[in-house]
């Protein structure tokens, strides 16, 4: 699979079953996934691997993610795509 058909996987995934996460990925595709390289999508991949509970919990509710990369994805989304 080459990079764009990786990222156009990645754009599919980011559909969540919560309009809040939907809106809110959807933003940061829109606008960010052309900007990040292979181990950047790689992160984002293990982002989209979580529980909806878990991306709720830590894009709304503050919650902090164990993980690092996690952790400065969903910082980066927060600070850029609310």
């Amino acid at each position: 699979m080459n990079k764009e058909q990786f990222k156009t996987k990645l754009v599919w995934r980011s559909r969540r079953g919560m309009l809040e996460l939907d809106l809110l990925l959807k933003k940061f595709c829109d606008n960010y996934i052309n900007d990040l390289d292979e181990q950047g999508l790689n992160d984002y991949q293990d982002l989209l691997e979580c529980s909806d509970q878990e991306l709720f919990g830590w894009f709304f509710l503050g919650e902090v993610p164990k993980d690092q990369a996690i952790k400065t994805l969903v910082g980066f989304i927060s600070n850029n795509c609310k």
